[in-house]
This record gives C-alpha cells, structure tokens and sequence, in this order.
C-alpha cells in the first residue's frame, strides 16, 4: 500500500496526473489509487497513513498471532461452520472506512477508479467499479468504492472476505491478486470492449502498471518461530511459496498480452522491498525509503528505452 506513494508522487511531480484517464488498483494499491482518484495528495496519505497505522492504539490492521492461536485451537475443538470455510481472521473493513473517510472529507472523485477482487463463487476476477458502464459488460460489477476497495485488499486467511450484493445477487471476494496481481489484462480487456462499442476513441494505450514484493509467502506469521513447532507448518510454507510461483508465472503472461499488442505500452515499475514480513506495519517507514530510491530509476529506465 504504502510502497505505491512514492510512484505518485514521482507521476504528480513530473505533471502527469492531468494526462491519467483511469485510476485502477489490487489489493493494497487499490487503497491508495482510490484515494489518488479522488484528488487527495500522496503526501498527504502518506502523512494521515502513517498516524493512523501508528499512533492509535484503537486501529487494528492486522490479527495478532493471540487471536489467530485462539480461532485456531475453538475450532480444532468445537469444529468448523459450513459457511466458515472462507472466513479470515480478521474483520479490517471498519478501520479502512475509518481512514477513507477522514482523509477524503469533502472530496469529490476526479478520475473514474477501478480495482479488482476475486470472486471465490465463480472463481474469476471481477472488476468492481461506482461508475457507470454498458450492460453485458464482461466481469464488471458495480459496487460502492470503499466495499470495492475492502474486498480487493481482504487478503486470504488473514482477513475475513466482504459479501457485495449487486443487482440482487451476493458474491463473497478475497484479494484481487488472487488471480490478477497487478491491473494489466483487465485493463487491456475492458480497453478493447470499449473501442468495439465506440465508447472508446484513442487508437493507443499507456498503462503504468506499479507492482511491489515481496509475496503471500513473506507473510510475517509465517516466520512465526512458535509456529514453526507445529505439525505440518512446513506444509503450509510450502504450499505458500507455491501459491507465489503461480502467481508470478501468471502476472508475465498477462504482462506479455499487453507487450504483443503494438497498440498498447506498457510501463513496468515493478520493485523488490527485501526483508520483512507482509503485513509487518513497523517497516513502513523502510517501505517507502526504498521505493523513493528506486521509483525514479525505473522511469530513467523507461525514458532510455524511449529515446533508443
């Protein structure tokens, strides 16, 4: 989430925002291409970010390992639900409307925003969007920003996923890089069933597509040393490294779509952030020092690979 910020700034400084048609966001970068499409500064959520993930003791991003234990061993012993096979550990909708709504007080949205979430009934990704678009549209469905924005970032297991009713049908979604780690093909997609429809003029196609690591396997309980005693932790480990190589195997053939398509550009700002756990919110602060250093040199990059 954070890790996005300083790619923002860069695009502001260099006065590209008035050219952006078209804010689209996964998971964390969902949260802040949100905001970044309603006009709110990055400084400034960056500043409210970090004194809301750090100052108040009343928020709770993430579930302690207390309370991931404690939901563990109740239903070890008293068994699970049928409808409790999707469940998280942690319910973290409240605290994002909480920040959503201090920070984008009287704000209007500026750009039309997308992002994406896995639909776990139909096993697809499903675009989630407020505006308005044609009926019959492929995987699009509407839904109220902020619950957009909490199921694409309701990363599994961790977080409990969001039901969103839509045209009197309920659909239960977790993480949107589930399938799509960073918004390409949909993009893509969409961009082609616009100018099929004539709603879409422009014979070319920019997108600037931001992607950050580290992966589900980095996750911060998983290095859990009380954790590593427990039988068949390694399995689980496994399984998530697993789920990672997919993952990245997936993300280079939705990125070559774009790249064989010479109507199409792609910019990839794609940087590591070693060390650390995924949702270890103490390293924020090392978060983004890395991705200020290293977010221009990937646009030096892509500004000799223009000029060549």
């Amino acid at each position: 989430m954070f890790a996005h910020l300083p790619v923002l700034k860069f695009l502001d400084k260099i006065g590209a925002r008035r050219n952006i048609q078209e804010v689209w966001g996964c998971s964390g970068g969902a949260i802040v291409g949100l905001l970044y499409s309603m006009g709110v500064p990055p400084d400034l959520i960056q500043e409210e970010g970090m004194k809301f993930l750090q100052g108040r003791k009343d928020v709770r991003i993430v579930p302690s390992l207390g309370s991931v234990l404690f939901k563990i061993l109740s239903q070890s012993v008293f068994g699970r639900k049928k409808d409790e096979q999707w469940q998280g550990f942690h319910d973290v909708q409240s605290h994002f409307q909480k920040f959503v709504a201090k920070i984008s007080k009287n704000i209007e949205p500026r750009l039309p925003f997308y992002c994406l979430a896995y639909n776990v009934e139909t096993s697809q990704t499903d675009i989630l969007t407020g505006m308005d678009f044609p009926n019959g549209s492929p995987h699009m469905v509407r839904a109220d920003p902020m619950e957009a924005v909490v199921a694409s970032s309701a990363v599994p297991i961790v977080f409990v996923p969001k039901v969103i009713e839509s045209q009197h049908e309920k659909h239960t979604y977790v993480d949107g890089a589930t399938v799509e780690d960073v918004p390409t093909e949909s993009i893509y997609r969409k961009w082609i069933g616009d100018r099929e429809m004539g709603l879409e003029k422009r014979k070319r196609l920019l997108v600037i597509a931001v992607h950050f690591t580290p992966y589900f396997s980095s996750i911060g309980y998983l290095e859990n040393g009380f954790l590593r005693r427990v039988p068949g932790f390694s399995y689980l480990q496994l399984s998530a490294r697993y789920a990672d190589m997919m993952l990245q195997a997936r993300t280079r053939v939705q990125k070559q779509m774009l790249i064989n398509d010479p109507s199409v550009e792609l910019w990839d700002i794609d940087i590591h952030i070693p060390g650390g756990g995924l949702l270890d919110v103490k390293r924020i602060p090392h978060v983004i020092q890395v991705a200020e250093r290293e977010c221009p040199k990937k646009f030096s990059e892509i500004n000799d690979s223009l000029l060549q």
